[in-house]
């Protein structure tokens, strides 16, 4: 019944909530190397446009793996998989999955901020853990849109299926292998 969940969401929230927290701070820190990581890889990419930076790229690629991977049919045929199972699809669906996130975080600091009653007290320390459970669940439906997080999800979901059978199926593996052969032919 309600009591139930309503039980359960007060063991659950606080850890829920620390778990939010710690993966916050984990954004926080690693967004801003991601981004100048993803800005160095675009200006080298530019700097490279001359002498062909895709070709570039893959040769070292694999080179690295020749010497770093232990597995090179295997990674070869991963990230042939990847390729064919949509990446492009994958990295702007992900580039959108972030505006979402963007947006529920925005959301959620100004839900953290109001003070309805007037009071002087933010609504969300006046409240019990199940109520603030279910209105932060609340805040995230309304802040995201459930069309790009499901396309988000879904195109990741392919390409781990794809990945999955490449790495499960001997056949799969073959193909994504001659296919990563022929490209280069």
């Amino acid at each position: 019944g309600q009591g139930g969940v309503a039980f359960a969401l007060t063991k659950v929230v606080p850890v829920l909530l620390k778990l939010e927290a710690g993966f916050e701070k984990l954004i926080d820190h690693a967004t801003p190397l991601v981004y100048k990581g993803i800005e160095t890889y675009e200006r080298l990419y530019a700097e490279l446009q001359p002498y062909g930076p895709d070709q570039i790229i893959q040769m070292l690629t694999g080179l690295g793996m020749m010497f770093f991977g232990g597995f090179f049919i295997t990674t070869v045929a991963v990230i042939e998989a990847t390729d064919q199972s949509g990446r492009e699809k994958l990295l702007k669906n992900l580039r959108k999955l972030k505006g979402q996130i963007d947006a529920v975080r925005q959301a959620n600091d100004e839900d953290d901020a109001l003070d309805e009653d007037g009071d002087g007290v933010q609504d969300v320390k006046q409240i019990t853990q199940a109520e603030l459970g279910m209105r932060k669940m609340l805040v995230f439906a309304r802040a995201c849109d459930p069309n790009v997080v499901a396309k988000s999800f879904s195109s990741m979901y392919a390409i781990l299926m794809a990945v999955t059978a490449t790495l499960q199926v001997k056949f799969a593996r073959t193909f994504s292998l001659g296919a990563s052969i022929g490209d280069v032919l």
